[in-house]
């Protein structure tokens, strides 16, 4: 009924059937409609394309800011902590050359201890920046130690800074740290014991 129909409708409008080809009708073909899905289809694939890329992109340049950033704080460290190292083995070797002299000079020997004290604490490293905590301990302890172990207060000096500059040297050189020497230990420990005589 549908292609009798069909074909009438062409023979009224004066088109008519070419002879090659058949009137009849040819349901479910809808050529529009999925032209234009195919193409709706491209340009939302083409959008997420270019919504992915533009994520990779910029994640990728937040973790290049970031890493840079990052170095640019440990170059910075590092060389902080350089300086500071470098800062206390000078202060070190004027307290044994200070502890050399005849003539005592107790404010050069203060402003060294400071010195010490203050670099400390810019060093990252726990273990170098606890023996150090160690030294300045000994060293501001000087007189308690004495009178814990009968060291006289020159001997005291010269065999702490000796031993921070050996700890520093190998620290600098990314070697392991030196063991404390038995002395180092006697005098920590009689540091230690003076603090709890006095505080107790």
């Amino acid at each position: 009924m549908g292609a009798t129909t069909t074909a009438g409708t062409l023979r009224q409008s004066g088109i008519g059937c070419l002879p090659a080809l058949s009137c009849r009708a040819t349901p479910g073909l809808t050529v529009g409609p999925t032209v234009v899905s195919v193409e709706l289809s491209e340009a939302l694939a083409a959008l997420i394309g270019a919504v992915i890329g533009g994520v990779i992109s910029l994640v990728t340049t937040v973790y290049v800011q970031r890493s840079s950033a990052a170095a640019m704080l440990l170059a910075e460290r590092r060389s902080q902590e350089r300086a500071a190292t470098a800062a206390i083995l000078d202060a070190s070797a004027a307290l044994i050359q200070l502890a050399r002299s005849s003539d005592r000079d107790r404010d050069a020997e203060s402003a060294n201890k400071l010195m010490i004290s203050i670099k400390t604490q810019d060093v990252a490293d726990l273990a170098v920046r606890t023996r150090l905590e160690e030294y300045h301990k000994i060293l501001s302890l000087a007189n308690g130690v004495h009178q814990m172990t009968g060291r006289a207060s020159t001997s005291i000096t010269w065999s702490a800074a000796n031993h921070a500059i050996e700890i520093i040297g190998a620290y600098r050189r990314g070697e392991k740290l030196p063991q404390p020497r038995p002395v180092w230990t006697e005098m920590l420990t009689a540091a230690d014991e003076w603090l709890d005589i006095n505080n107790g």
